[in-house]
């Protein structure tokens, strides 16, 4: 090889090296450091999905009773003492599934927030019957919005505040591709919980997402095992209560990573798992849990 060749193959490994570092650094993805006992025992504290039926909620134990009904319960919930228990056989229990979901997630966003929501304005995407948004007003959030694209999953969300008597939320119904500064503002922290793995479109979702939060997102999703940043094209398989286009891409972590620095976030993190008392999909590495700052 030629003096000439030799010095153009340097200059291309230099580049390509180069290159590959800055890579690897833009898609770098540490774990959140582990929530001290603080914040743990502050979510788990104000954690409630028993609630007393409000004296001010205008209806009878019977009209109650019809509204319930009329709903698929995909989170489990008690209302003075009336046990409505999710759906889904993998859901129910009120200290099932989701309260270990919450235990995964809220402790680590409380870590960042000096250990309560007070002060903070929050966006819950995705919101079904509005679980979440019930959870970060408990936390202590100034004021939470949840958005669905369901109008039955807004219409359930709204008679679980009527029932409760709990104020601070509000609900709209608009998709997660609707959201902008524009229709509904800015907030301080974005939920983007159990809702990317059901989207035909994320990147354009996410960037709704950074348009329209100022601080935090969290975001908990389904993942697929690769290590490559790919977006896997499945049927979407809901309940009819929920909105879909039937085709969702389930995102490889990587490619979640790399989809919330494309449309803006600086950093990013995974929160990280605590306990073995997380649902399987968690323990087998299907599903995770991220943070991400502007």
């Amino acid at each position: 090889m030629s003096r000439y060749r030799r010095a153009i193959a340097l200059l291309k490994e230099t580049i390509d090296r180069a290159v590959a570092a800055r890579a690897r650094a833009r898609t770098a993805c540490p774990h959140l450091p582990p929530p001290s006992p603080e914040p743990i025992a502050r979510a788990e504290a104000v954690f409630s999905n028993v609630f007393p039926i409000s004296p001010q909620c205008g209806l009878t134990p019977q009209e109650i009773e019809r509204e319930i009904e009329r709903y698929f319960w995909h989170y489990p919930f008690e209302f003075g003492g009336r046990l409505i228990d999710a759906h889904h056989v993998g859901f129910r229990g009120l200290r099932g599934r989701h309260y270990r979901r919450y235990l995964h997630i809220f402790p680590a966003l409380l870590s960042l927030t000096g250990g309560t929501l007070a002060g903070y304005t929050v966006l819950d995407v995705g919101c079904n019957a509005g679980f979440w948004s019930i959870q970060a007003r408990l936390a202590g959030a100034e004021r939470v919005l949840g958005v669905d694209a369901s109008q039955q999953n807004i219409d359930q969300a709204r008679f679980i505040i009527r029932v409760t008597g709990l104020d601070g939320i509000d609900y709209v119904v608009m998709s997660a591709y609707g959201i902008s500064k524009r229709r509904i503002g800015e907030f301080d922290i974005g939920l983007f919980l159990g809702l990317l793995y059901h989207l035909d479109k994320p990147l354009m979702a996410l960037e709704r997402l950074y348009e329209v939060t100022r601080k935090i997102v969290v975001i908990d999703t389904r993942v697929t095992w690769s290590r490559r940043a790919r977006l896997t094209l499945r049927a979407d398989v809901v309940h009819d209560q929920n909105v879909t286009s039937g085709l969702a891409f389930v995102p490889s972590p990587k490619a979640v990573i790399w989809m919330l620095h494309h449309v803006g976030f600086r950093q990013i993190y995974v929160i990280p798992r605590t306990t073995l008392r997380l649902p399987p999909d968690y323990l087998l590495g299907l599903r995770k849990a991220f943070v991400a700052m502007r």
